[in-house]
């Protein structure tokens, strides 16, 4: 199966968008997608399917936005964040589910079942 990946920045985002990393796997039943996400809290995270289109966005607080804190590196990406997939196999939405442990997020979606003769 083919998964294309896009990223554009949205123009209705007052700050930059950042991509969290992904990986996308695919076995004979199913489509999985991981997604690291350290840090967050399971409410500041959404998932959308419409289609053949998977949605994941949300926002990682800014720690800069705390007193009295000065950094000497920043390399974590914070702020608003998204991933955007097309699926090119037709995906059994009902029994798709989502997880979110120890900052991974886990989407399996199961493909339809082909029936034979169709």
């Amino acid at each position: 199966m083919e998964i294309m990946l896009r990223y554009e920045r949205y123009r209705f985002y007052p700050t930059p968008v950042w991509r969290p990393a992904t990986d996308v796997y695919e076995s004979p039943d199913e489509v999985v997608i991981v997604v690291e996400l350290a840090g967050m809290n399971e409410d500041d995270i959404n998932v959308t399917l419409t289609g053949n289109r998977l949605r994941i966005w949300g926002r990682r607080s800014d720690p800069a936005h705390l007193p009295l804190i000065r950094f000497h590196q920043m390399e974590i990406d914070h702020g608003v964040f998204e991933r955007e997939l097309f699926l090119t196999a037709p995906i059994n939405q009902e029994d798709a589910s989502v997880t979110y442990k120890q900052g991974i997020l886990r989407i399996r979606l199961p493909k339809v079942k082909e029936v034979p003769g169709e």
